[in-house]
């Protein structure tokens, strides 16, 4: 049952307008380096792909070069570097097949990418990029034919190289790499077609160049749907949201030496029935803060736990008046230590049981936190599925991403920077299910 929530949660996008009401102090006021680069990626019968500048102000619409006929759609991106040596890709499928796109002049050009030996079958779900220039390394991750699909470069996108050596029966959701050439590490996860399986976590501590399977019998079971690596080296700390322990508590993955060894954090929740989904961490070693976030299935009331000290040690955050009947879909920090900042977005059900954007702010390091309501009065369901937030201090930025349900069933992509900042995109059809961001901060 819990795949088939994911997969809702991943596809049901029921989706705001511009109104804004209970709302904390505002996130900076879009004083962050105009360097900052974001993408948003999504999509119905055709992909979506969004580049925004300017502070997250100005958007535009990219014409991917090479694209194949037919319907397609895009699950993940990533961008690393800066200026004109800044990486990104854009991941999905098109006509049941893998999807990669690549941009390496700072997402002004996208291409599709030719792949040798990509499985003809299958698609992408994930993606994350690392480093810069000619030396970055990027990794897309999915599924084919019933076995996890992984691919990397280490020439900043230029050429690929497929990896499909995993235990069967088995998909990767998610992947996250941190650090720069031959000591970076990379962890992809997920897990098998039953949630009584343990997930899957394949780490690679060499820059991407071999990739080892990690083993925990029966300490855990479940999907790893989310994943965050930040710091480099062995001072690389890792999160994976999405396990419950055989107590059948709720729980996190969690390493703290490079991905070498991973151990999992349980919760004294008291609904039972809580999902971690997604998770972030920004920082390095000990001084890293990370956050994860969820849902308590019976009454969905929003979870969200926290660690200000590399992951050693986690507690409840105290969400202050959030809505109690909410949904925490996406989450992402930057910046360091009590300074950082963290955004956490979803959506809160009303009293007739209709779905409404919701964002939770928070900028010491997720110690404390506030949210916005968005379009409390509007008719129209909607809600936010992706976040990612850049800079540090009072220079970041945050933008979510989702999309509006219309009366007429259609949907229509649009995007919250720092959770006020509303841009409709009523001229395109479809919803908004990932965003990267990089900046030169």
């Amino acid at each position: 049952m819990k795949l088939k929530r994911v997969l809702f949660f991943i596809a049901c996008f029921i989706l705001c307008s511009s109104r804004i009401f209970s709302s904390p102090a505002a996130l900076a006021d879009n004083q962050a380096t105009s360097d900052t680069l974001f993408v948003a990626t999504g999509g119905f019968l055709s992909p979506l792909l969004l580049v925004g500048t300017n502070h997250a102000r100005d958007w535009e619409a990219k014409t991917i070069n090479n694209l194949p006929a037919g319907n397609a759609g895009l699950s993940g991106t990533s961008c690393t570097g800066s200026g004109d040596r800044r990486i990104c890709i854009a991941v999905g499928n098109i006509k049941n097949s893998p999807l990669l796109t690549v941009s390496i002049d700072d997402g002004k050009t996208w291409e599709a990418k030719t792949i040798p030996h990509l499985p003809e079958s299958g698609a992408f779900r994930g993606a994350s990029c690392t480093g810069s220039g000619t030396s970055a390394l990027c990794v897309a991750v999915g599924e084919t034919s019933n076995k996890p699909l992984l691919v990397m470069s280490n020439d900043g996108g230029r050429t690929w190289s497929v990896n499909t050596n995993f235990p069967e029966n088995n998909s990767f959701f998610a992947v996250s790499c941190a650090g720069n050439g031959t000591t970076a590490v990379c962890a992809a996860v997920g897990g098998g077609h039953d949630s009584t399986q343990p997930p899957i976590i394949a780490v690679s501590d060499d820059g991407g160049f071999s990739w080892h399977v990690k083993t925990f019998g029966d300490l855990f079971r479940g999907f790893l749907t989310g994943v965050s690596c930040t710091g480099s080296d062995i001072n690389t700390v890792c999160t994976a949201a999405g396990v419950r322990d055989k107590n059948n508590n709720p729980g996190i993955v969690v390493s703290t030496d490079g991905a070498k060894t991973w151990e999992i954090k349980t919760f004294d929740i008291p609904e039972p029935s809580n999902d971690f989904m997604s998770t972030s961490c920004t920082g390095n070693g000990t001084d890293a803060i990370c956050i994860a976030t969820g849902v308590v299935s019976h009454g969905a009331n929003p979870v969200l736990v926290i660690s200000t000290d590399g992951g050693k040690t986690w507690q409840l955050a105290n969400l202050g008046d959030i809505p109690q009947v909410s949904f925490l879909y996406s989450t992402s920090c930057t910046g360091n230590g009590r300074t950082a900042v963290c955004m956490a977005v979803g959506s809160r059900l009303d009293y007739s049981n209709k779905h409404y954007s919701l964002v939770a702010v928070s900028r010491d390091g997720g110690i404390t936190w506030g949210h916005w309501n968005l379009d409390p009065n509007n008719s129209r369901e909607s809600g936010l599925y992706s976040a990612r937030c850049a800079g540090s201090g009072t220079n970041a930025i945050c933008v979510a991403a989702g999309a509006i349900n219309t009366s007429t069933g259609k949907r229509i992509p649009y995007i919250a920077a720092n959770g006020r900042d509303i841009q409709i995109f009523s001229g395109l059809n479809g919803f908004f299910s990932s965003v990267s961001a990089t900046s030169s901060e």
